[in-house]
């Protein structure tokens, strides 16, 4: 026991290690309405969604490092009380509907080297979110950020960055399809040759007057001729700047936009080799310090050919509390989407409202 001990300080005093993690309790209503045609009834529902997550990074030195998360992998690794998981992160039938508890999975794992000038990482590694991702990787849904909620903020493959003329230039590799590659029939001797599919992503940002650009490519690789392959721009808007207009009323209404931050974002879509069909999804986005919080909209309109969509998301985040261990915070939050797929149907008269509260603790 003394070894085990004495080897655990050795190895704690060569390497670096965080733990860090946060938790959610969120009481949400839930509004949904169909079109006539729909076979769907209307509904509304108050339900209760919590989660925890617990991240874990080690440092060993000269850049090399080891990184995860642990939580469920659930739709954004909540789950809901006393109910089914409908992502899969709860299992067994333990007994009464209470009695249901999440699973623990890695939703991070990944490690590599992050230097000055390049870096690289291998496993099941976050991605900085753009609706780009929503766009390539969830053209059946496209509003709702699904790639946060579904994915986790997270993917399978490659990914890193590499300096170029003193600009960031970050790319990835993901595994999107497993196949068997080779398949021989038995009797005829007959080769099936399948191809994996693969998502290859760049981005990097540059800066024109006072404007940061942020070019979005995601190419996805493997069989046939209906691979999705995405495009579009990300723009943060420069802040409105104080001025000097000579009178109270004019510095405090410059005074009160000048703490904006907004960006708006244009993406498209191809998934044919004749561009016949398509979808796009724009984004305006602002966010703004208010007393001891922070108010964040934003507002998309999404296609899908003629199939069109709109989302508006509203929320002020309130700190409670803030200290040198972490952080806890409330959050009312209101979103409205207008149409959308109904189990792979358009359904233009869909909506679907959720106002809901999320307490959030966090700690690093």
């Amino acid at each position: 026991m003394k070894r085990l001990i004495c080897l655990l300080i050795v190895s704690l005093s060569f390497a670096a290690i965080e733990f860090s993690g946060d938790a959610r309790f969120r009481p949400r209503l839930d509004v949904k309405k169909y079109g006539v045609a729909s076979a769907s009834n209307h509904t509304s529902d108050l339900y209760y969604l919590y989660r925890a997550r617990i991240n874990m990074k080690v440092d060993i030195g000269e850049g090399w490092f080891f990184s995860t998360k642990l939580g469920t992998n659930d739709i954004a690794s909540m789950v809901k009380m006393s109910s089914h998981s409908i992502g899969g992160g709860i299992t067994g039938n333990a007994g009464n509907f209470n009695s249901f508890k999440p699973d623990v999975n890695f939703l991070e794992l990944y490690y590599g080297y992050a230097k000055e000038n390049s870096g690289l990482w291998v496993g099941t590694f976050p991605l900085k979110y753009t609706p780009a991702l929503d766009l390539h990787f969830y053209s059946d849904k496209l509003v709702d950020i699904p790639f946060v909620l579904y994915n986790n903020s997270s993917i399978n493959g490659f990914a890193g960055y590499q300096m170029i003329n003193d600009k960031k230039v970050n790319w990835f590799l993901s595994v999107d399809l497993n196949l068997t590659n080779i398949e021989e029939d038995f009797i005829t001797g007959n080769e099936t040759i399948r191809k994996d599919t693969y998502t290859i992503g760049f981005n990097y940002s540059f800066d024109v007057l006072n404007f940061t650009l942020t070019p979005n490519v995601l190419v996805a690789l493997g069989e046939g001729n209906d691979l999705p392959k995405t495009f579009g721009l990300d723009i943060k808007l420069p802040q409105i700047q104080q001025s000097k207009l000579g009178s109270n009323i004019g510095e405090t209404i410059t005074g009160f936009f000048s703490s904006f931050s907004s960006s708006i974002s244009y993406h498209m879509l191809s998934i044919s080799s004749d561009n016949l069909n398509y979808a796009d999804h724009f984004r305006i986005k602002i966010t703004r310090p208010i007393i001891k919080g922070n108010m964040k909209f934003f507002y998309d309109i999404a296609n899908m050919e003629d199939d069109s969509m709109s989302y508006m998301w509203l929320s002020y985040t309130h700190t409670c509390y803030k200290g040198d261990a972490g952080t806890v915070t409330i959050s009312p939050t209101y979103r409205y989407q207008d149409g959308g797929y109904v189990i792979g149907t358009f359904d233009e008269n869909y909506s679907r409202t959720k106002f809901e509260i999320t307490t959030e603790i966090k700690f690093f």
